[in-house]
């Protein structure tokens, strides 16, 4: 795929990271902050999903989708995840796929269940409006690529939705943790 998409190898790709992902960070509105993390072991937890492949993450669908689930949710007590299975840099941004989870069984049918590894992560935050997000992945990006020591692992990225529509009105105060799993260089 990266052959396809940016005529350069998979392992070209690794060595000179900034090619595949330049357009990316050009386009980040405010230079290159860094942005913090922290690395943290994230314990396995057992979800309950609904999958959607969407084109380069489509918010209105993933909004749409995450408006079906909270309709059988626990809102106060249920832990809500979203699973970002393909990179949309990397991945045909038609075939990006999106698991919207939930850690307490459903009552209604059509939910599959997976199970998110736990492992090493870095976790950022991302504080307000999920219409923003983009931008907190453009800082993570750059950091990553300029300042880090980190190497990110293929596992898919995990958003957690600590504060959401379902526990928290005001959109401005949404907190999501972007965990991204790391190995060891």
């Amino acid at each position: 795929m990266l052959i396809k998409q940016f005529n350069i190898s998979p392992i070209k790709a690794r060595e000179e990271k900034i090619i595949v992902f330049e357009n990316f960070i050009n386009s980040y509105r405010e230079g290159s902050r860094s942005i913090a993390y922290e690395i943290v072991f994230f314990k396995e937890v057992k979800v309950f999903y609904i999958g959607i492949q969407t084109e380069n993450y489509n918010g209105a669908e993933i909004e749409t989708l995450w408006n079906e689930i909270d309709i059988v949710s626990e809102k106060n007590t249920t832990a809500h995840y979203g699973i970002i299975v393909d990179q949309p840099l990397i991945t045909n941004k038609l075939k990006c796929r999106y698991e919207a989870c939930i850690d307490q069984e459903p009552v209604c049918k059509g939910f599959s269940t997976t199970t998110i590894l736990g492992g090493r992560y870095a976790k950022y935050l991302h504080e307000g409006s999920y219409s923003l997000i983009e931008d907190t992945y453009r800082r993570i990006y750059i950091d990553w690529l300029f300042n880090s020591t980190l190497e990110f692992d293929y596992s898919p990225i995990i958003e957690h939705y600590v504060k959401n529509e379902c526990n928290e009105e005001n959109r401005d105060n949404y907190m999501t943790e972007i965990l991204i799993p790391v190995k060891k260089k």
